[in-house]
């Protein structure tokens, strides 16, 4: 049985993506800042804070029990900003955290998963428009943007450093979704980017790419 963990699988694109994976037959460890979630056989809990080091630490080395994984999802992220005027100054307490979550605590727990992700395995980060340096219309939430587009640059370096093994390194862009994050507004429902990203994970497409809805996105 194939098996992927997924950060952030307690609720919004996380939750539907580990639904979309237990569908398929796979094992699911998910993870959540309580190590709670909801209850399936093929499914299990992690306690993950991407903001302090120390349960990062933990998570990984209870998450090496459980490997290894054929997919690792960095689905966690935040957005503390609330909506502001484009050129507005950066709210440097705003960068600050984060960035300790979405870049600094994202690649920490990722770089700790790496060994037990398989040769030949995939690696998957949410980006976001909103950190696309090709689009013309700037986002009104800076600190997100920054570390959407950080994220994008991890991707192109850690494609390069597995190609030896492997694995494909991907982001995806979700699009505006109904989550916490999203809001009611928002276009698209979880179960459309979780199918997608199941799609990305088992396609075998090419490595240290962005994808956007089946399609390469630029960055």
């Amino acid at each position: 049985m194939k098996k992927i963990l997924i950060t952030g699988a307690s609720r919004g694109i996380g939750k539907a993506t580990a639904e979309k994976f237990l569908a398929e037959g796979w094992h699911v460890v998910g993870t959540s800042t309580t190590g709670n979630g909801w209850n399936h056989d093929q499914l299990d809990w992690i306690t993950l804070d991407l903001s302090l080091p120390v349960s990062i630490e933990r998570a990984a080395i209870e998450a090496a029990k459980h490997g290894p994984f054929d997919a690792l999802l960095n689905n966690s992220g935040i957005n503390v900003e609330e909506e502001d005027v484009i050129d507005s100054p950066i709210i440097m307490s705003a960068l600050r955290s984060t960035l300790e979550v979405n870049l600094i605590g994202t690649i920490d727990f990722c770089e700790r998963l790496l060994p037990n992700v398989c040769d030949g395995g995939h690696v998957i980060s949410i980006g976001s428009r909103m950190g696309t340096l090709s689009e013309t219309e700037l986002s009104s939430a800076p600190s997100y943007s920054i570390s959407k587009a950080a994220l994008s640059m991890y991707t192109v370096r850690l494609a390069s450093r597995l190609k030896n093994r492997g694995i494909t390194v991907s982001i995806l862009n979700p699009g505006w979704t109904k989550t916490d994050m999203g809001g009611e507004d928002a276009v698209r429902t979880p179960d459309e980017p979780a199918r997608e990203i199941f799609e990305l994970a088992t396609a075998g497409e090419p490595s240290g790419k962005f994808w956007k809805q089946g399609k390469e996105q630029a960055w």
